[in-house]
């Protein structure tokens, strides 16, 4: 699809939805205005601009590893110091859910190397 064919498109969709502005840009990624907040899509767009740049493993540790979360990162595990987190409210989710059953392991992997 051409940046043409691009335009059309977005014209279309912004005339039949109740928004006036296009959902996409000419690349084709949402606009903040698609129902999702500026800070949302900028994530968004920086966690696909992530996933281009590195390999699946090293992607991993970049983004949050609560489950059903894709945020960047910004807290690390104060116990373990492998576990990441975008926030504190997904470290105490996660924490309760999967991690403190095996944090002590995952500490104990660092301090003992094989």
């Amino acid at each position: 699809m051409d940046n043409t064919d691009k335009k059309i498109y977005n014209e279309e969709i912004s005339s039949t939805s109740t928004e006036k502005e296009p959902m996409a840009n000419d690349r084709g990624e949402p606009t903040a205005s698609s129902n999702s907040s500026a800070k949302e899509f900028k994530s968004n767009i920086w966690v696909k601009d992530l996933r281009e740049m590195m390999d699946a493993d090293v992607y991993k540790k970049w983004i949050c590893q609560a489950e059903n979360c894709n945020i960047p990162v910004t807290i690390t595990c104060s116990k373990c110091k492998m576990v990441r987190y975008c926030s504190d409210d997904c470290r105490q989710r996660d924490w309760f859910k999967k991690h403190a059953f095996e944090c002590d392991e995952l500490r104990n992997q660092i301090q003992t190397p094989t």
